[in-house]
């Protein structure tokens, strides 16, 4: 089967609304944001609860007063532009649930629950030429042969990792000069039930809604695994950077009727394996979530031996318990020191009881010697977006040093709130800084995920080091430095994790 990213777009009076699509066989796979002002003038609230989730409902829309859609493609130099119909649609349960569970605290492209409902609802397309010749029955059946043979080559999520790198091909914007654009990066998270959703720093705009996502190795096989269903995402107002995803496995297994279900059997996939994802694997084992009151944030390893924590003071609330969660279980901390909140270098160590991570799969991090460079690539690690009821795992992104200063690094992967404390590892997988806050501009509020400040290790390494060696906490207020010049590379910017 041979999958194509394609556009589609749909005359609504007149206006034109865009987004991508799969194309898998004769079929295009989208989701409902090219529909959205059609719905909307067509008692959408009405119709959208009348669709039972995890059921194929065949031509929705009556032939008098469907929706005017086209499908465009492009095959080498050549474009094709074709007159569509839609011939399916479904509401995926597991997105469903997951999206009133894991994104309540989210805006997706609009406000509104509503809006972050319509995630859940898909749509398949046909070129209308065809669709004509085909019974409601016999289109039932060639769809549900079509999406098992889809089923049957796409990559199940258990099978990814997160920090693998991932690619979509997608039309940004809905412009046609711009079908078939290619973006980059890595798999940042993997959630919700079933772990039908998925996170990437994979850069995209408006109108890549519904392309694909496939996993970037050496080969020309393309391994598909998901499709894009939202580009624009707000945390409690604050701008996320991330693409969200929707996997296709969950979903279509959710969908594909069991005399049909021909069962995605991939085992393990060595194409998929290398030196990289090893070295990211290693990468959470030193990196858990701390939960101080109604704060949460992220913490670092620094000896498993003795039981030593770093984090920022600012994720630390006063007066209350301090928590360390890794996978799981709970472990009770201590705070031995706290700088004042946002003053240089707004940092915490804690101590937890060696014995409780004894047993566990923690590791203590490598704390790196050597001076970060310009260019460097990177890997930001944290707990980011998702409070600790929802249990979720690290999240990573991708990105490079942009800049390097005696006492503060700047860098380009997203880092979100949440993600205070949290580590910045070269790709040796040492410690080269900790994560304290993106940027702001305080007079329009507008936040940059992408533009980040760090604390360098080598600023703090020999106190660090000395502690860790004697135990001697007086050692550990020289982790707060009155210091002008300190002052002046911190104060130049405000922002807040």
């Amino acid at each position: 089967m041979e999958l194509h990213s394609v556009l589609v777009e749909c005359n609504n009076n007149n206006d034109i609304y865009t987004n991508s699509g799969l194309q898998f066989s004769q079929y295009v796979l989208i989701n409902s944001n090219v529909l959205t002002s059609y719905l909307q003038e067509h008692s959408f609230n009405k119709w959208f609860n009348d669709i039972a989730p995890g059921i194929m409902h065949i031509y929705p829309f009556s032939s008098v007063n469907e929706p005017k859609l086209r499908i465009v493609a492009r095959d080498a130099d050549k474009t094709s532009v074709r007159s569509a119909r839609v011939v399916a649609c479904f509401i995926c349960n597991n997105i469903l649930v997951s999206s009133q569970k894991y994104l309540k605290d989210w805006a997706v492209d609009c406000d509104g629950n509503q809006r972050r409902e319509t995630l859940s609802l898909f749509f398949i397309l046909k070129a209308a030429s065809v669709v004509q010749q085909q019974t409601s029955n016999d289109e039932k059946k060639d769809l549900n042969k079509a999406l098992n043979e889809l089923l049957i080559i796409s990559t199940s999520p258990q099978f990814l990792s997160i920090g693998q790198e991932v690619y979509i091909e997608s039309t940004p914007f809905g412009n046609r000069a711009f079908l078939n654009s290619y973006s980059q990066g890595v798999v940042s998270n993997i959630f919700g039930e079933q772990n039908s959703l998925l996170l990437t720093d994979c850069s995209s705009t408006p109108g890549s809604e519904g392309s694909p996502v496939y996993i970037k190795t050496r080969w020309k096989q393309k391994f598909i695994f998901a499709i894009v269903i939202s580009c624009l995402n707000w945390w409690k107002g604050e701008w996320v950077g991330l693409t969200l995803a929707a996997n296709l496995v969950p979903l279509l297994r959710e969908l594909i009727p069991p005399c049909y279900q021909n069962i995605n059997v991939l085992k393990s996939n060595p194409t998929f394996a290398n030196e990289e994802l090893q070295l990211l694997a290693t990468l959470t084992k030193s990196v858990v979530q701390i939960v101080s009151g109604s704060l949460w944030g992220t913490g670092i390893l620094l000896n498993k031996t003795k039981g030593i924590f770093i984090t920022n003071s600012h994720v630390i609330q006063p007066h209350t318990e301090v928590f360390v969660y890794w996978r799981t279980l709970e472990i009770k901390a201590t705070v031995l020191h706290r700088t004042p909140d946002f003053e240089p270098f707004d940092l915490a160590i804690l101590k937890a009881n060696p014995r409780d991570l004894e047993k566990l799969d923690i590791s203590s991090s490598v704390l790196s010697t050597e001076a970060a460079q310009r260019g460097d690539q990177i890997y930001a690690v944290g707990y980011p977006l998702f409070p600790r009821n929802l249990m979720v795992r690290p999240s990573i992104t991708r990105g490079c040093v942009s800049l390097v200063q005696e006492y503060v690094v700047k860098t380009t992967a997203t880092v979100l709130p949440g993600s205070s404390g949290g580590a910045i590892f070269n790709d040796n997988g040492k410690l080269i800084a900790i994560t304290v806050s993106n940027t702001k501009m305080e007079d329009v509020g507008v936040v940059y995920p992408r533009i980040n400040l760090a604390v360098p290790i080598l600023a703090i390494l020999e106190y660090l080091q000395l502690f860790l060696q004697t135990g001697d906490t007086k050692i550990l207020s020289r982790l707060h430095s009155s210091d002008l010049s300190v002052r002046q590379q911190w104060d130049f910017v405000s922002g807040k994790l």
